[in-house]
């Protein structure tokens, strides 16, 4: 049993990331996109991404947290730069506050 909690660690740890950060693309979208909505939803959306690992993991809960807190917040701020990249472009917006802050609250839930 242990052996399977650890190979789900990591792909639903990321699945609840992915939905956590559409799921707040959504939200800010009907709530005309303000920046501190993004923060918001964006920061939840890290803290559960990275609080499921911790709760999945089934020893080394802490080390499981930080390795894929430094994981994941590598990969959203590779995706706020392209996004920021294409808004850039269109909206005039410089800085995708949502991965940004996805970024800042897995390392808030790794930490503490």
């Amino acid at each position: 049993m242990n052996v399977l909690r650890w190979i789900l660690v990591v792909p639903l740890s990321f699945a609840c990331g992915v939905l956590a950060t559409m799921m707040a693309r959504v939200i800010s979208r009907y709530l005309n996109r303000l920046v501190l909505v993004k923060m918001i939803t964006g920061f939840c959306a890290g803290v559960l991404c990275i609080s499921v690992a911790g709760w999945l993991a089934p020893s080394h809960q802490k080390a499981t947290m930080i390795i894929l807190a430094v994981v994941y917040g590598l990969y959203c701020i590779t995706e706020a730069r392209k996004v920021a990249i294409v808004s850039t472009l269109v909206s005039g917006q410089r800085v995708d506050w949502l991965f940004v802050s996805c970024a800042l609250g897995g390392m808030v839930a790794a930490l503490g």
